[in-house]
């Protein structure tokens, strides 16, 4: 009777052995969701303009040019989205998925999530930092071509009011004549 409980303890030890020592503790980077797999795909770098949008009649239709967009894979397996507007300044966001469309349309939506926004006043030099939602965004399947981007962030609590600022991938359209 003894040998037999001695083999089912020694049983019991390699099996919790082996248990603890498969598991995921150290976060190992060849485990990865599906989801990480679909962010770590739409990963890259977008130049384009931007579009601002608000109730306050002298900014309303605001176009910048030279902007950049940022969509970067991070530990967590999610994206932090990050935009630099030479006049806007920067937004960054994280925590952001990307997702399929569902409109079968072949591109790539980014789910809406919060985040920050630092401004720079250009009268005194002063960074203002304000809530940001990236409210809105999808991304061309075709990857090789930057064509095909869109992305719309919210600014909160602005002295302006809220403030929608759109970024689009490619060359800013010139002024109708």
């Amino acid at each position: 009777m003894k040998l037999k409980n001695i083999f089912m303890m020694l049983a019991l030890a390699m099996g919790t052995f082996t248990f603890v020592s498969c598991g995921d503790e150290d976060g190992d980077p060849a485990i990865v969701s599906e989801q990480a797999i679909m962010n770590k795909q739409v990963e890259s770098s977008y130049t384009g303009w931007t579009l601002l949008e608000s109730t306050n009649a002298r900014l309303n239709g605001m176009k910048t040019d030279g902007a950049t967009l940022t969509l970067a894979y991070a530990a967590n397996g999610t994206l932090t989205v990050t935009l630099v507007d030479q006049t806007w300044g920067t937004a960054t966001i994280n925590n952001v998925d990307a997702r399929i469309s569902k409109k079968g349309d072949g591109r790539y939506s980014l789910q809406p999530t919060d985040g920050k926004i630092v401004i720079t006043n250009p009268a005194n030099q002063e960074q203002i930092e304000y809530d940001c939602r990236l409210q809105s965004g999808y991304i061309s399947d075709d990857l090789s071509s930057a064509e095909d981007v869109l992305i719309s962030f919210d600014m909160v609590g602005t002295p302006h009011g809220t403030l929608y600022l759109t970024f689009t991938s490619g060359e800013m359209p010139g002024e109708e004549e």
